[in-house]
């Protein structure tokens, strides 16, 4: 910063040109990085949070199974555009059947259909994978009906 007189014989402080361009291009690059950063960020978070939405509707279904509701097994089918919640040992013979969109841009693979056991729980060991494009994400359920991702 330099010091300038002014014609009322005043000094006035004052940023130089390079010392602005300066201060512009250290700011350019912290916002670039950040940038980049938020980018893989909010690519990692699609594929995540639809991984999160079928843990949890894979737990939902497992606990209504468990508590008994309705006296029967239910289970979960994934769809090419869609998840369907069911009631019954299978989706084919299934009632009750609940539709939840899937995000955009996300695409599965893997197992097509949980089923969880009338008050036990218990399930085939299944696994699927949940793909963005950039990122994959898995979830798995064993034999005891645990679900993890």
């Amino acid at each position: 910063m330099k010091l300038h007189k002014a014609s009322s014989g005043n000094t006035v402080r004052a940023f130089s040109m390079i010392e602005v361009i300066v201060v512009i291009g250290i700011l350019s690059v912290i916002l670039g990085t950040g940038a980049v950063f938020m980018t893989d960020a909010i690519g990692r978070s699609v594929a995540l949070n639809e991984q999160n939405l079928i843990a949890t509707l894979l737990m939902g279904q497992r606990t209504k199974a468990l508590s008994n509701i309705n006296q029967t097994s239910h289970g979960l089918k994934v769809e090419a555009a869609q998840y369907t919640l069911f009631e019954g040992v299978s989706f084919v013979a299934g009632t009750n059947k609940r539709s939840i969109a899937k995000g955009a841009g996300v695409t599965t693979g893997g197992d097509t259909e949980f089923v969880f056991g009338q008050l036990s729980g218990t399930s085939t060991a299944a696994a699927m994978a949940v793909t963005d494009g950039a990122k994959t994400a898995t979830i798995s359920v064993n034999t005891e009906g645990r679900v993890e991702w």
